[in-house]
């Protein structure tokens, strides 16, 4: 074999190494990923989860406000039913005697249905406040997002 042969089979393998390495470090660098997460990619993560969270409140607050809604609505009719009976009870009694008399029994039953009522209308009332909250801290969080 004589040197130029020798040389010119050197040349044709340099290039052939060189683009070889050369492809295998260029793709170990697209694959690399970084052990330690950079500050972009924390943020990133902390403002998708605060996104999740939000979403995850506002669908809460909706499903907590369908029911709490037919609970008022239906204490709120029981109250006016037995206001009214109340209210009738009263004007019989009073028709009758020309005063109001003492409480009887169904009166005090009515009353003290009355009073439970009033007291379920107040605690519907409060958890609607604190369902309506809970969506403005949600929605707010949401804008400031975006």
């Amino acid at each position: 074999m004589t040197t130029r042969q020798i040389t010119s089979e050197y040349e044709d393998e340099a290039p052939r190494r060189n683009s070889s390495s050369a492809v295998e470090r260029e793709q170990r660098r697209a694959s690399y990923t970084p052990r330690r997460p950079t500050r972009k990619r924390v943020r990133q993560a902390q403002e998708e989860l605060q996104r999740h969270i939000d979403e995850f409140l506002i669908l809460m607050s909706h499903e907590l406000r369908t029911p709490i809604t037919s609970v008022k609505a239906n204490v709120q009719i029981a109250l006016r039913q037995v206001q009214g009976l109340i209210s009738r009870r009263e004007q019989l009694e009073q028709a009758q005697t020309g005063s109001a008399m003492p409480a009887d029994g169904d009166l005090k039953t009515l009353l003290g249905l009355q009073q439970a009522l009033e007291r379920s209308e107040l605690a519907v009332n409060r958890l609607t406040r604190m369902v309506d909250d809970l969506l403005n801290a949600a929605r707010t969080g949401l804008d400031k997002l975006d």
